[in-house]
């Protein structure tokens, strides 16, 4: 039995189409935990992020006009209210863009196409974190024929008779044998050129 991995329960609740679980609501709820918990890992990561900057600065600043208390002083408290004042941004908590994102009625035009990081690259101002989130997930190939073709075409390198290749000229035989057909096209092309 197939058992769906926080990586493919993201996927389905990031698509406008499947994020109610419809066809499997038994995961939903696991799905949801899963998207909050990344949601929060990624706001705290952007917040203590923001806090180091502006707590590095008040170290430089303090250092560079050590010459007068009084100047640091200053310092120190512009430092403070800046970190209480000048964060542009109100914080939303998880919850809210969570419930956001969840509550949101967005579909995908399209659907033949179902082009899912265009919908995200349209809708990024809106769900700014979660369009991150959809970056990083739907940049995980769907499959791994590539790696499975090659690991079958090994067996035509690596045989009874070669057991002795290392590792780096396996790598260098496998590359040679994927990439030949390129390898030869560009080679024909320099060598036409010079011609």
């Amino acid at each position: 039995m197939w058992i769906p991995q926080d990586e493919h329960l993201l996927a389905t609740i990031l698509h406008p189409q499947l994020k109610h679980f419809d066809k499997n609501p038994s995961d939903k709820s696991r799905a949801m935990q899963v998207l909050q918990k990344e949601i929060h890992k990624r706001t705290t990561a952007n917040q203590s992020s923001s806090s180091f900057d502006s707590s590095s600065t008040s170290i430089t600043m303090s250092a560079l006009t050590s010459s007068s208390e009084k100047k640091t002083t200053e310092i120190r408290k512009k430092n403070l209210l800046s970190l209480c004042f000048d964060d542009p941004r109100s914080p939303t908590s998880t919850v809210d863009k969570f419930s956001s994102w969840m509550s949101s009625t967005l579909t995908i035009d399209d659907e033949e196409n179902d082009d899912i990081l265009g919908f995200w690259s349209y809708h990024n101002q809106s769900f700014p974190i979660i369009s991150t989130i959809v970056r990083d997930i739907f940049a995980i190939p769907a499959s791994n024929t590539t790696v499975e073709r090659l690991f079958s075409i090994s067996k035509y390198t690596i045989t009874d008779k070669r057991t002795r290749l290392g590792m780096e000229k396996i790598n260098k035989l496998m590359f040679l044998r994927k990439n030949l057909n390129i390898l030869k096209a560009i080679f024909d092309n320099q060598t036409g050129d010079k011609e």
